[in-house]
């Protein structure tokens, strides 16, 4: 069985100014502020596509899937600028269930599962902390939250 679904957007700011980003001289003393008139831009953590997939194999009591999740680039603040996004990813999941059928209850069901099966490095959500200007170049301070690597999860349920 394949099962899927993908979201197709476009979320636009119509006429942004970023106001009030800091400007410091190149000793770093503060000289004021700055307005930037950027017209058109994509709304913070609005990503264009997202899609998922899941791969589903059953055979008596043997169930196997496999799930693929696409989220591409966004944005962490309202300026559309590259340096402060957060990068397309692609993941993918494995899961395995077996379920043991008993007399003395309906079943045990053993899982397993394998999230971002192949090891990619991404994040999920970010923000700007400082954004400003030095001596005529902008300074972004950014955090990103990193996730996990490899990861299983094994789980016994008892069905009564």
């Amino acid at each position: 069985k394949w099962d899927g679904n993908m979201t197709l957007s476009s979320n636009k700011i119509l006429n942004f100014t970023e106001e009030g980003v800091d400007v410091y001289d190149a000793q770093g003393t503060w000289t004021g502020t700055q307005n930037n008139y950027l017209g058109t831009t994509d709304i913070a953590y609005s990503p264009n596509i997202i899609s998922n997939s899941i791969f589903t194999f059953d055979y008596k009591n043997f169930e196997c899937g496999f799930q693929s999740n696409y989220v591409s680039k966004q944005y962490i603040d309202n300026t559309s600028d590259n340096s402060r996004a957060i990068n397309a990813y692609f993941v993918n999941n494995l899961s395995l269930q077996y379920s043991l059928k008993m007399k003395q209850m309906k079943s045990i069901d053993f899982r397993v599962l394998v999230n971002n099966l192949f090891n990619e490095q991404y994040e999920t959500n970010g923000y700007t902390w400082y954004s400003y200007y030095q001596g005529g170049q902008r300074v972004n301070d950014l955090r990103y939250f990193p996730q996990a690597g490899t990861n299983f999860l094994a789980s016994v349920t008892l069905k009564f």
